[in-house]
């Protein structure tokens, strides 16, 4: 049998190098895990909490940076924080949930 080229429009489909594979593989499951998680946070009408907890962390790892600590526990000590915080001025007072979530995203934002 003849080596036969594959047609221009196949060929945009091979995968080059292992390199290659290992970073399509990746995205594929960071997307399918992505979708998943985002679907139950949409659902469960918490998906700004992300949002905000993603805006906190980055405070929390850069005072474990300044102060020579784990970036790791930094970012979950900020987490927690927040959460508990937006917890606690949804639950005593007129403030809603949202409205807090989106007051300390800003906070976590311009610290």
């Amino acid at each position: 049998m003849a080596d036969r080229a594959l047609p221009p429009w196949l060929e945009f489909f091979t995968i080059p190098s292992i390199n290659v594979f290992y970073v399509l593989a990746g995205c594929i499951v960071l997307g399918a895990a992505s979708a998943t998680v985002g679907s139950f946070t949409f659902l469960r009408k918490r998906s700004l909490m992300g949002d905000a907890l993603a805006h906190a962390i980055f405070p929390g790892v850069v005072i474990a940076f300044i102060f020579g600590g784990n970036f790791l526990v930094g970012a979950l000590l900020a987490a927690v924080i927040v959460s508990t915080i937006i917890g606690a001025i949804s639950q005593c007072g007129r403030i809603t949930n949202d409205t807090a979530i989106g007051v300390l995203t800003e906070v976590g934002e311009r610290l």
